[in-house]
């Protein structure tokens, strides 16, 4: 029996969370829309952008980024391991992620994550390595799972367009810096 999740307590972490994009800031107009056409997904993979194809080596480049910033920001905070705090995947869009990893145009990438996806659990503690993975899994929009250390009041969510959230006891400013030596940046519309 699982006990149901209360929403507006499974979302407070919205409420003091920096939002890490791949966006750059000069490209959002006054009303915080962004305009420049730019790719969002791994299923961008082959449709051009600024007349020229997107391919999966970019795709791999920048999703690097988002798992140095992740392991990074965990090693500032002193961080050994994140633990599973809520896998937001339905059976039936776990049964498509498979699919996608076995069948898909990413296949080649996404087999070594396989066996890794179908032991993942609720309450389940990773290290660095499985971090790793877990980061790689989200980005590509084949899971929807929360890492957090209470311990060490972290927490990262990933959303839609390459979003990701992270809560952390870090400054603004040491956030932003870390972020943007890997080439990333903070949401200028997080205020």
């Amino acid at each position: 029996y699982m006990k149901p999740i209360n929403y507006y307590v499974e979302q407070e972490w919205r409420n003091t969370t920096n939002a890490i994009v791949k966006y750059k800031p000069s490209f959002y107009n006054e009303k915080g829309v962004y305009t420049k056409k730019e790719w969002i997904s791994r299923y961008d993979i082959g449709l051009k952008f600024d007349n020229q194809i997107f391919t999966i080596q970019e795709y791999m480049i920048m999703e690097q980024k988002y798992v140095d910033a992740v392991l990074n920001i965990m090693e500032l905070e002193n961080c050994k391991y994140m633990t599973i705090a809520h896998i937001g995947d339905s059976l039936s869009s776990s049964k498509n992620s498979l699919k996608e990893m076995l069948v898909g145009q990413f296949s080649e990438y996404d087999k070594n994550l396989c066996d890794f996806f179908i032991s993942i659990h609720e309450g389940q503690r990773l290290g660095v390595e499985q971090v790793d993975k877990l980061v790689r899994l989200n980005l590509r929009e084949l899971t929807y799972t929360d890492l957090s250390n209470e311990s060490r009041h972290l927490e990262f969510h990933f959303g839609y367009d390459y979003y990701m959230y992270c809560n952390t006891r870090l400054s603004k400013d040491a956030l932003k810096l870390e972020v943007e030596q890997l080439g990333l940046y903070l949401n200028p519309m997080d205020k």
